[in-house]
């Protein structure tokens, strides 16, 4: 039996707010004291990857993976400092202090994304 709709979105919105918590968890200069104001974040972060994943893999089946790859991590650090100024916006405690740790945080998301998406590809295939 295939998986409907509503499992494949679950499956994506914890593995996308996972790959957030991992980047969270994993890189010094990217911190926040509150777990939920993280939580929050991966939250925001998992449901814009979740409807942005159809449009990259459009321009994935034109593009090889040599550009798809760089594409990814480019967007996932466009969204790390997104996450940064809502923070900022709503006073909540989460900082980015240093690019080259973003860029670690935003190849950790797109690594941990890879993995868990290729564990769980029966369930996310058509999301």
């Amino acid at each position: 039996m295939s998986p409907g709709f509503i499992e494949r979105f679950i499956v994506r919105l914890v593995v996308g707010t996972g790959a957030f918590f991992a980047a969270v968890a994993l890189v010094p200069d990217i911190y926040s004291e509150n777990w939920e104001v993280t939580l929050f974040l991966a939250l925001s972060y998992a449901l814009a990857m979740i409807f942005l994943t159809p449009i990259l893999s459009m321009i994935g089946n034109v593009m090889s993976l040599v550009v798809l790859i760089p594409l990814t991590v480019a967007l996932n650090l466009l969204f790390l400092y997104a996450a940064d100024a809502l923070a900022e916006q709503l006073d909540l405690d989460f900082t980015i202090d240093k690019v080259y740790w973003t860029a670690l945080g935003a190849f950790i998301i797109s690594a941990v994304t890879l993995v868990a998406t290729a564990i769980f590809r029966p369930l996310v295939r058509d999301l």
